[in-house]
């Protein structure tokens, strides 16, 4: 069975493999736990990508999407892929 990429088991999937006490820069578009996540399967985000959140995650409008789940893990600290990884286990 595939995980879904954009979902929080896919999310715990790939912060699994982060080392659990590197940072990440939550206020940068290009470094913050998201793009990472995005860029890790291939999905562009982004200006240099033309992409902007609402084409990747679906309208920004929409509380319930993963983009929003996402976010609510993200910018918790501290930034670091393990408290990420707690954080998005909870969730579950």
């Amino acid at each position: 069975m595939s995980i879904p990429v954009l979902s929080e088991l896919g999310l715990i999937n790939w912060l699994e493999k982060k080392d659990p006490k590197e940072t990440y820069d939550y206020s940068s578009h290009c470094s913050c736990l998201g793009a990472q996540y995005l860029h890790a399967h291939g999905l562009g985000y982004g200006p240099k990508d033309g992409h902007e959140i609402p084409s990747v995650f679906g309208p920004s409008f929409d509380r319930t999407n993963f983009r929003h789940r996402l976010e609510k893990i993200a910018v918790v600290e501290p930034c670091t892929y393990g408290g990420a990884l707690a954080r998005a286990r909870m969730k579950l």
